[in-house]
């Protein structure tokens, strides 16, 4: 892959890393942006490329988060949240993770979690 890292402006704490299949095939661009006062990211992915290729992709999200260090006593749930299913994870801290499609949410076509 070729990779390129840039910041989204001058004085912030965003940046888009772009990988690019070196065949030109396809292209996997990570917007990420977080906050210098919480503990928080907010990524945003999307992939671009040869229609034909990309239609035959399978896409996973893995939501792993060792939350506090460690993956003991982590916990994910499946929840709805104003008719949206999403992933979340907690231990002392947060994860939820969501499948949007040009700032509209798009249902995952599978979920695994535990309850």
């Amino acid at each position: 892959m070729q990779s390129k890292v840039e910041h989204l402006w001058t004085h912030g704490l965003g940046y888009r890393i772009t990988n690019a299949d070196p065949q030109g095939r396809y292209t996997i661009i990570k917007e990420v942006i977080s906050d210098p006062h919480l503990s928080c990211i907010l990524q945003h992915t999307k992939i671009q490329g040869e229609r034909e290729l990309i239609s035959q992709l399978d896409l996973y999200a893995l939501c792993a988060p060792h939350l506090e260090v460690g993956g003991k006593g982590n916990n994910g749930y499946i929840v709805e949240v104003s008719g949206q299913q999403i992933l979340v994870a907690e231990k002392k801290r947060n994860l939820a993770g969501a499948r949007c499609n040009n700032s509209i949410h798009v249902p995952f076509l599978r979920l695994c979690g535990s309850k």
